[in-house]
């Protein structure tokens, strides 16, 4: 049962963050979405700049997670 509602809550989750891609990265949601006319040039820095960090964040995870592995490669 504990298992169900997990699968249930993550695929909602999934689906609102791909209705609207703008809750997640406001950068990626503009070059998706040109509902969104924001010519702001802070606004396209510092998104530009979110969207960096956290692809190096993501990466730096994914790195330390290979290393850190059970299974060697």
């Amino acid at each position: 049962l504990r298992y169900i509602f997990i699968c249930i809550s993550y695929i909602i989750v999934i689906i609102s963050m791909g209705a609207n891609i703008t809750i997640l990265n406001p950068f990626i949601g503009k070059l998706i979405n040109d509902k969104i006319f924001s010519n702001d040039p802070l606004f396209i820095y510092l998104t530009f700049a979110y969207t960096i960090l956290i692809f190096l964040v993501l990466f730096s995870l994914q790195k330390t997670a290979r290393k850190n592995s059970i299974v060697p490669s």
